[in-house]
């Protein structure tokens, strides 16, 4: 719900989070322990379906 609320005020566009997805990835916590394939996958979907809404702010 962060994400979304920073891409639903402008603060960030759904294009540049994909970016720094792509040339940092992410950083997960230790206690994290579900499929970090699946949740970046759905991540990804998510933020990709925002940019084809128009959604993204971008």
């Amino acid at each position: 719900m962060f994400v979304a609320a920073l891409v639903e005020d402008g603060i960030v566009t759904a294009t540049q989070i994909l970016g720094r997805i792509d040339n940092c990835g992410i950083e997960w916590p230790d206690a994290y322990d579900a499929d970090r394939d699946v949740a970046l996958g759905r991540a990804r979907n998510w933020l990709a379906d925002l940019e084809k809404s128009g959604d993204g702010r971008g």
